[in-house]
């Protein structure tokens, strides 16, 4: 593996046994000490290099894998709280750039430039399509490496989440029908959970959500009250659970974040703008709902599934979200 930077080590002081019950057992950061490393993935057939920030466990595995797709503008430096925590609890998280719709998008220019950078890029067909044809390339150089062994990974047990843009990357991989705006049938089987954080809002281009229902793998959704963005018009913080309404039929998971606002989730402040009070709390809440779930699903951990669909999941967060379910057997 051609690494971009030097291998650094992160130590976590958890010293207990994976936790097989209880949504709390996934709050502070797991047992296994991770390791942080930087590539870029060269897709020869798309000419097109794919940068990666891999979270790993300390260990020879294999180990589930969470693949992550960063919002528009965004790079593979996005959420690290996600990543480290999800590693210390013994997931490969490989946190992907998507060129096009990357930092590149607006670095170097003038401030008055930004957002019109940044809108032209969204509404990119082509940019979408590169976007989301990353995810399978990034699948099968997971699958190679493990089967090398030079990445301590499972393909067996592999899952999708994403922030914004990334959402509708994470929506794409499982199946959403994106007709003419990528031209490509993008479902692919070997992603079997995701989870979308600041899901895409529906409009009328969405049919009332008949394009999720392609869609047939759990999915946690994560929102919040204040979850606005520029790059989604007038769409409200509401207007971002039409996914979780529409899909069906496996259980379908939602967190509402009282104080939540679009950058939270992805990790950092919007530029120039302080850090609110409340991101520490929601970005731990978030980190650990996260595990527990791909845990449930990815693992088929029985505890972790009694927590998700048990009064465990509503109560645990309260006052700070609002949480809700559809589709438990």
């Amino acid at each position: 593996m051609r690494l971009m930077s030097a291998l650094l080590l992160v130590l976590f002081a958890g010293a207990t046994a994976l936790a097989q019950t209880g949504a709390s057992s996934r709050d502070a950061p797991g047992p296994f000490d991770i390791a942080i490393e930087q590539d870029i993935w060269t897709d020869a057939a798309r000419g097109r290099d794919v940068p990666v920030t891999i979270y790993r466990p300390a260990g020879d595995g294999p180990f589930p894998v969470i693949v992550f797709s960063h919002g528009l503008g965004g790079s593979r430096d996005a959420a690290p709280y996600l990543g480290r925590h999800w590693a210390s609890w013994g997931f490969v998280g490989v946190f992907v750039q998507h060129p096009g719709t990357d930092q590149s998008v607006w670095q170097g220019l003038p401030r008055t430039e930004v957002m019109t950078a940044l809108r032209r890029a969204a509404r990119s067909p082509r940019a979408a399509r590169n976007r989301f044809e990353d995810i399978p390339f990034v699948l099968d150089r997971i699958e190679a490496l493990a089967e090398s062994g030079d990445l301590p990974a499972d393909p067996a047990r592999m899952g999708i989440a994403g922030h914004s843009y990334g959402a509708h990357t994470v929506m794409a991989a499982l199946g959403r029908d994106y007709g003419a705006i990528a031209r490509l049938e993008l479902d692919d089987p070997r992603l079997i959970a995701g989870a979308a954080l600041s899901p895409p809002p529906g409009n009328r281009r969405t049919r009332g959500g008949a394009v999720y229902e392609g869609i047939a793998e759990p999915v946690l959704h994560l929102t919040g009250t204040e979850d606005s963005s520029p790059m989604d018009g007038d769409a409200t913080p509401e207007d971002r659970l039409e996914a979780f309404e529409s899909m069906g039929p496996a259980p379908q998971y939602l967190l509402i974040f009282d104080g939540g606002d679009h950058s939270v989730f992805g990790g950092r402040t919007r530029p120039g703008q302080p850090t609110p009070e409340i991101y520490p709390a929601i970005q731990a809440d978030v980190a650990a709902a996260t595990t527990l779930f791909f845990e449930a699903w990815l693992n088929g951990n029985a505890g972790a599934r009694t927590a998700l669909d048990g009064p465990d999941f509503i109560t645990r967060f309260s006052p700070r979200a609002e949480a809700r379910r559809r589709n438990l057997p």
